[in-house]
């Protein structure tokens, strides 16, 4: 085999290879005209990249079936396996070991897109359907999971796509997500399509400008028609003799096929099939006629020529691959069989020519069997005989052989004789395959009831291709469904119709069509005969108003449903649904919650959906309304039973309870969260009740240390559920903690810094930001700096975000900003700075209720106060008063319910209280019981804060001595937090009273040191 002038291209393609060998992910794609030799050069690195023990698969988009979601995949994806099941037992238990761990419990989600994957991890438990971003963001990352399986430097994984200008728009999604979203190295993509048919606009060339914005190189070899001389080398060798008696061939071939190496090869072919080629056995070698050759009426047209070819063979071997070109460029002899009406051995006896001809090519050498077989042996059923054509120009010729006004009624023929030959336990695999063919023949079919049949088909269809994640396509397929039902749809299929259009409904939200969402929710809405079935519709518009930044039309239409439900939140008393809701909730153990029923109806479950969206846009439109709907689901729970979501309803009940203060019933709510999520696992709830119930509820009850590890560990949860929202939320308060902890401050930026990594990987924007805030403040305190309190250094820059999230109302966001403003003011001794941030924080503080956050803007915004006392008139000392009592009621309060979260905070601040009001006995016993408190429950950086504040209050006494002790007692625990800046500043200005710690240059060495086995 010869390349004629192919040799760069291949060996730029091994190029490649030999990168992806060492870790990195290439996409090189491969473009050209149609013939002029793609997929040879890309074939030609096979063998190479096999024999250095890479996995080579490949697959194809096919021109007649573009609307099969991810079929060039699960090409490439059943050669996979094949090799797989080709290995020994033990490297194949190795192989299902490896795929299950990466996969866990979700690998229905797989094989619901590559069946044949149930032949090596088994049969797998059905998962959670998942609703929005989240069964997107599960699809991905479980796809990313099983190609990092086989992507690994001892088997680079070698991915060919061929004619990706035909690929479903799910396809490209995926190649989107293994190019520009996936961390997988040792991957090369190749991909091959024809340039002269995409165009900028096209779905293809907006893929890979998408992946090029995610700073993924993509390399693309762009090949050419071969020159003349390469065609005189290929008519020289196919003739066998020399390029100067070939030469005035060669030139007519290059003249008619313009280069095309395809069109070449099958010129010459129909030159021999003509006999203008004959061989002369006597001079041993091809002669030529040219002559004859130029006195043909010749096409320019590759497929009409082709079609010539074909029509050469016999009658019955024309009808077969007529056939096989409906069915796709792949094709096998049980499907023939099927369609044609045929035993095997008559269809693989009529497709022999086309083999020998090379039209048609066989997978593998499995054909030969039926070649060989002796009448009366018997074949086997397990025997699978696969076909493809030699190239796309011989399917498309094969499908020009029938006639137009009869390609309807074959391929409609073909859907029903597959339809009717396919086992119920295979439906759902072929569903696809069968479903095209008949829509096909829309047209054709004019009986009711089949058209009925034909709809409930293409729901199927429409709701198999949802699950795969590949929205268009399901989208085409629910339209076409309603296509075919009769105009009196709504009165005689009134719940196929409405099945069809609740799918579209939702789809087309996915899709982001919001004009069509509440175009088709308007006519369905004018259609319904029970109000419970619009409530699906009603979600859909209300996402959509919500997606598109409408939260108050979506909460305006939410309560109007709720509403027509008999659900009047508006006219509802908040303080009297929670009591009400309290006492029944409080009547029942933790026992009763789980033997409640568990609800099957759906359109219980559709209302509990309802009030869940509702709590989105109440949290952002309209706070007070949260307690009542809460409340309400509750109540619902409590009467109806439990549902999926119970538990994460149970736990946003007992969030709300504790952002109210009511800490004991916070809990105990939180108690038969876990009780039930444990009774009736859920895990697509599960991120979102550890979110809810270790951030919001336990830190009120249970030192905040307890819940950093529940928190930690639920990422991985949440991640594998795709609930990247509710995992974002996770990382975040996982991030606040450690720090809030006192954790070593080392440690605890190396922690911010990797929840980052995974925000940045899962696109959560939003919630990263929040967490940059507190990892700057981090690295304020890991470096000195003139202005520690300012907010503006290498990951976070306040400057850039304050206005803006005042002008959008994100006053939350502001609020972090400013008590992390005010923590700094006050440990770097900058209180009149501090009061002016806490006054801010004050007015942004309405989002944290719940938070722990809250409670160190009353901390510190008291301390601030008191340290600036003597500043103060007597009028304004009143006034400051009432402030740092209302603060110290607050951590009073926490403190009653978590004393070893909040009783040192409260200490402290009744001590330096006591300092302004000269009460010094009491101020002496309050600072020595806030550092016990705050040293037995190991926040260190509060330990350091009642030292140096207990040392001030001692030297402004004149007690020097004693303010020593102090004053050193703080700088240790700041040096072992881990905080040089506040050290540094301790040093400036205190070296007197620190100078026994200064000049133990070793100790000095060292202190960096002395927390690092300090655990998490």
């Amino acid at each position: 085999e010869k390349l004629y002038g192919r040799e760069a291209e291949v060996q730029t393609l091994l190029d490649a290879f030999e990168r992806v060998s060492q870790g990195t992910a290439e996409l090189m794609l491969v473009a050209g005209y149609s013939g002029v030799g793609k997929t040879a050069v890309v074939n030609e690195v096979h063998k190479p990249i096999t024999r250095q023990r890479g996995y080579f698969i490949k697959g194809k988009f096919d021109q007649f079936n573009r609307n099969i979601p991810f079929s060039a995949f699960v090409q490439a994806f059943r050669s996979l396996i094949r090799q797989l099941l080709s290995e020994s037992d033990t490297e194949m238990q190795e192989w299902k070991a490896k795929i299950l761990q990466a996969v866990g419990e979700s690998g229905q989600v797989l094989i619901e897109v590559i069946p044949e994957l149930e032949r090596i991890i088994g049969k797998q438990p059905a998962v959670p359907e998942l609703s929005g971003s989240a069964a997107q963001n599960r699809f991905n990352l479980l796809f990313s999971k099983f190609i990092a399986v086989f992507t690994t430097p001892k088997h680079p994984l070698v991915m060919f796509l061929d004619d990706l200008q035909w690929a479903d728009s799910a396809s490209l999604n995926l190649l989107k997500l293994l190019m520009a979203e996936s961390e997988t190295g040792n991957l090369l993509v190749l991909g091959a399509y024809r340039d002269n048919e995409v165009f900028p606009a096209h779905p293809l060339m907006l893929t890979l400008e998408d992946i090029k914005t995610h700073r993924t190189q993509i390399h693309t070899l762009t090949l050419k028609p071969l020159a003349e001389t390469h065609i005189h080398h290929l008519v020289a060798d196919t003739l066998l003799c020399t390029r100067e008696l070939a030469a005035p061939l060669g030139e007519l071939v290059y003249q008619k096929t313009q280069g095309n190496p395809f069109f070449a090869t099958q010129f010459l072919q129909g030159l021999y099939e003509d006999d203008c080629i004959t061989f002369d056995a006597t001079e041993g070698y091809w002669q030529c006629d040219l002559a004859q050759v130029k006195q043909l009426a010749l096409t320019n047209d590759v497929v009409a020529f082709m079609v010539g070819q074909l029509q050469k063979l016999p009658t019955q071997t024309q009808d077969i691959l007529k056939i096989a070109a409906c069915i796709g460029n792949q094709f096998d002899l049980t499907t023939l069989s099927v369609i044609y009406q045929q035993p095997q051995e008559v269809i693989a006896t009529n497709l022999w020519s086309s083999l020998q001809f090379g039209l048609v090519i066989p997978q593998n050498d499995t054909y030969k069997f039926f070649h060989d077989i002796k009448q009366e042996e018997t074949i086997l059923d397990n025997i699978t005989i696969s076909y493809r054509f030699l190239h796309d120009r011989v399917q498309q010729a094969a499908y020009k052989l029938i006639p137009d006004d009869k390609k309807q009624i074959t391929h409609y023929k073909i859907g029903k004789l597959l339809q009717q030959a396919t086992k119920l336990e295979e439906k759902s695999e072929k569903i696809f395959d069968i479903v095209n063919h008949l829509n096909y023949g829309i047209e054709l079919v004019t009986d009711v009831a089949e058209r009925q049949e034909l709809a409930e088909l293409n729901l199927q269809a429409g709701i198999k291709a949802k699950t795969t994640i590949a929205y268009t396509e399901a989208a085409s397929y629910l339209q076409t469904g309603i296509k075919f039902i009769t105009k009196e749809r709504w009165q005689n299929n009134y719940n196929l119709t409405l099945n069809l259009y609740s799918e579209l409904v939702k789809i087309d939200y996915l899709r982001g069509e919001f004009a069509a969402v509440h175009e088709n929710s308007q006519l369905v809405l004018e259609k319904v005969k029970v109000f419970t079935d619009a409530i699906p519709i009603h979600i859909a518009q209300i996402s959509c108003y919500q997606s598109q930044g409408d939260i108050l039309s979506g909460l305006e239409l939410g309560l109007k449903v709720l509403d027509s439900l008999g659900i009047q939140i508006l006219k509802k008393d908040s303080n009297k649904i929670l009591s009400q809701t309290l006492q029944e909730f409080k009547a029942k153990s933790i026992n009763d919650f789980i033997k409640l029923p568990q609800i099957k109806d759906q359109k219980i479950i559709s209302i509990h959906n309802l009030l869940t969206l509702m709590i989105g846009c109440a949290y952002k439109a309209k706070p007070e309304l949260l307690p009542i709907i809460i409340c309400e689901q509750v109540s619902l729970l409590i009467h109806d039973g439990n549902i999926p979501a119970s538990a994460s309803i149970y736990a946003s009940y007992g969030m709300l309870l504790s952002g109210l203060q009511d800490f004991e019933s916070g809990n105990f709510a939180g108690k038969v969260a876990l009780a039930v999520m444990e009774a009736f696992p859920a895990r697509e709830f599960e991120v979102r009740v550890i979110n809810q119930i270790y951030s919001y509820i336990n830190p009120w009850k249970n030192l905040l240390k307890d819940s950093i590890y529940s928190l930690k560990q639920s990422v991985p949860i949440g991640i594998e559920s795709g609930d990247f929202e509710y995992t974002g939320y996770v990382i975040n308060h996982y991030s606040q903690f450690i720090f809030f902890a006192g954790f070593e401050l080392n440690n605890v930026v190396q922690e911010i810094s990797s929840c980052c990594q995974i925000l940045k990987a899962y696109r959560e924007e939003g919630t990263l930001l929040v967490i940059e805030i507190f990892q700057q403040t981090v690295l304020n305190l890991l470096n000195s700096s003139d202005t520690p309190w300012q907010l503006d250094g290498e990951v976070f820059q306040e400057f850039q975000h304050v206005q803006e999230w005042e002008r959008n109302g994100l006053f939350f966001l502001n609020a972090a900003v400013y008590i992390n403003k005010l923590m700094l003011s006050v440990l770097f001794d900058n209180p009149v700075l501090g009061i002016s941030f806490a006054e801010i924080a004050n007015n942004c503080a309405s989002g944290l209720t719940g938070e722990v956050l809250i409670s160190l803007l009353y901390y510190y915004q008291g301390l601030a106060h008191l340290a600036v006392w003597d500043n103060f008139s007597e009028s304004e000392k009143s006034k400051i008063m009432v402030s740092v009592t209302s603060a110290l009621e607050k951590l009073e309060l926490f403190s009653k319910h978590a004393p070893m979260n909040f009783q040192h905070k409260y200490d402290l601040v009744e001590a330096e209280k006591c300092r302004v009001l000269n009460q010094k006995l009491s101020a002496i016993e309050l600072y020595d019981k806030s550092i016990a408190g705050a040293k037995e429950n190991e926040f260190l950086q509060e330990e350091g804060l009642a030292n140096e504040l207990a040392a001030k209050f001692y030297l402004d006494w004149g007690k020097e001595k004693i303010a020593t002790t102090y004053m050193q007692q703080a700088y240790y625990c700041y040096a072992k937090w881990g905080a040089k800046a506040k050290t540094d500043d301790l040093e400036k200005r205190y070296p007197d009273l620190l100078q026994p710690i200064l000049q133990q240059a070793a100790l000095s060495i060292n202190l960096g040191s002395v927390f690092l086995s300090r655990r998490f």
